[in-house]
């Protein structure tokens, strides 16, 4: 029984590193960081790969950097930073605040 329906599954042949990422500045440097951790240890240890996958519509600076597979956001709005939104929010009145 179990899920497998009675076969055995088979042996584990290494660990593969995932990271998700909107592309963002903070997310990218963070990324940059696992990454070249990886690099650092992986010879000689089980981590035997490493993706980050980028959900944004466009591809980011990290594609030609990081093994990357990019995912199309589901909501265009995703794709904005936010710096971008920090920036836009300080940027108006406060009269046009949203109040808590």
């Amino acid at each position: 029984g179990g899920a497998s329906g009675g076969k055995s599954l088979p042996e584990a042949r290494g660990i593969h590193v995932m990271c998700t990422s909107n592309g963002s500045p903070y997310l990218n440097w963070q990324t940059r960081i696992m990454y070249r951790t990886f690099l650092d240890v992986q010879p000689g240890s089980d981590m035997l790969h490493f993706t980050r996958l980028l959900h944004r519509r466009t591809d980011d600076e990290l594609m030609a950097e990081v093994p990357t597979v990019r995912v199309d956001s589901l909501h265009a709005p995703c794709d904005r930073s936010k710096a971008e939104k920090i920036i836009s929010l300080h940027s108006t009145p406060y009269t046009l605040h949203p109040k808590p």
